[in-house]
């Protein structure tokens, strides 16, 4: 199983936990990336990067921070058994890691580097996370509104979206595309129910969307 999987690729202490994961759409093939730990140091983490292809993952599993490694354990102020969690690994840039979860008074977000392992940095992000897109900015939805930030918890603008719902992020081959899905109900007499518009567009132009 993947816990199994996992505990085969990286050196001890043995996780017994997968808290939540992320996939990272790639020029070719995707790379997933899973934030574990063990249940008996509930508030130190890991990360394990296994690339993809057509069948599945492919092993082994690679160290996320190499540079802080061999597989650095990030300590967390609580110790969540789930939350939302992104990494953000541009070409050429040291990945940037995004966990957030519910604390009961509101949502707690903690973004980490290789230098911040100890002590990940907490941002003030009102909003449940969506995804962290390929342009470095994490989008949100609150009601019928989109809420774009930076990386450092700073709004940069709002998009009334309306009945369109987000889905997920793709690389079609040219550029990094962002799909919609717009539902909507029919009534054609014995025929009746909800149906799909789908619409695409790239990531770069999500400003001007309206």
């Amino acid at each position: 199983d993947l816990i199994a999987r996992i505990n085969a690729d990286k050196p001890p202490p043995l996780v017994d936990l997968v808290v939540s994961a992320d996939i990272y759409p790639e020029f070719g093939t995707d790379s997933v990336f899973f934030l574990c730990k063990a249940t008996a140091f509930p508030n130190q983490f890991y990360e394990i990067r296994y690339d993809t292809d057509a069948s599945g993952l492919l092993f082994p599993g690679t160290d996320v921070r190499p540079g802080a490694g061999p597989f650095p354990v990030v300590t967390f102020p609580d110790a969540p058994t789930q939350c939302f969690y992104f990494h953000y690994e541009p070409v050429g840039f040291d990945g940037t890691s995004i966990a957030q979860y519910w604390i009961g008074s509101g949502w707690r977000t903690l973004k980490w580097d290789d230098a911040d392992l100890l002590a990940p940095l907490q941002i003030n992000i009102p909003h449940r996370i969506d995804a962290l897109l390929t342009t470095g900015q994490l989008f949100c939805v609150g009601g019928d509104t989109a809420y774009i930030y930076d990386l450092d918890g700073i709004l940069q603008y709002t998009i009334e979206l309306g009945d369109l719902q987000f889905v997920y992020e793709v690389w079609d081959g040219g550029k990094y595309r962002m799909i919609f899905v717009l539902p909507y109900y029919v009534d054609f007499g014995e025929e009746k129910g909800f149906m799909f518009k789908i619409f695409s567009m790239p990531t770069d132009d999500l400003a001007d969307l309206d």
